[in-house]
């Protein structure tokens, strides 16, 4: 059994490390999939320099966040990769809620990760004695609801969001489905 960095949580298959700078490169080369970014931007990357400034500003924002919230790098507990990260967190776009959410590598994708990883961050959240956590997607991307259902979670609202999200897109494109989960 590998030693694992302390304050480290532990699910069947994978591992949590909260995010620092020194996973900079890794943020970099998942962002910069654009299958991976497809639902988030259109699937446009950004550059390192935009992509460290980025994580900085993540970083100082995680800060101001209750301590044990935040953004977590999933690892394999077999060979310690990292797979992605899921985070539970304040909402940007519904005050007052807690989102957990998540982004991995597409080598990754159909293999369960997403969902141990989110359902990690509903047990954790169960801990805080948070009472209902959200997640939201593009209406479009259905794999992502798919782990929403398998979560547990239900069908909340559908929404639009905002322009500054990704600007090509239209507010058609935009179209958003909100799922919950009450503890």
């Amino acid at each position: 059994m590998p030693n694992f960095p302390t304050e480290t949580e532990l699910s069947a298959r994978l591992w949590y490390q909260k995010v620092d700078a020194s996973y900079l490169a890794f943020l970099c080369d998942l962002h910069s999939d654009p299958d991976v970014m497809h639902f988030i931007n259109g699937g446009t990357s950004s550059p390192i320099e935009t992509m460290r400034v980025q994580l900085l500003e993540w970083l100082n924002t995680q800060q101001k966040w209750e301590p044990r919230l935040g953004c977590f790098v999933v690892h394999s507990r077999e060979n310690g990769v990292a797979l992605g990260w899921v985070t539970l967190k304040p909402d940007r776009f519904f005050p007052g809620e807690v989102e957990i959410g998540y982004r991995f590598h597409k080598r990754f994708w159909g293999q369960g990760v997403a969902t141990e990883a989110a359902g990690t961050m509903i047990a954790r959240a169960r801990r805080l004695k948070i009472e209902r956590v959200i997640a939201h997607t593009l209406e479009r991307n259905v794999r992502s609801q798919n782990v929403m259902s398998k979560l547990g979670m239900t069908l909340e609202e559908q929404f639009v969001y905002p322009q500054w999200v990704c600007e090509q897109w239209d507010e058609t494109e935009r179209r958003g489905v909100k799922y919950s989960l009450l503890m």
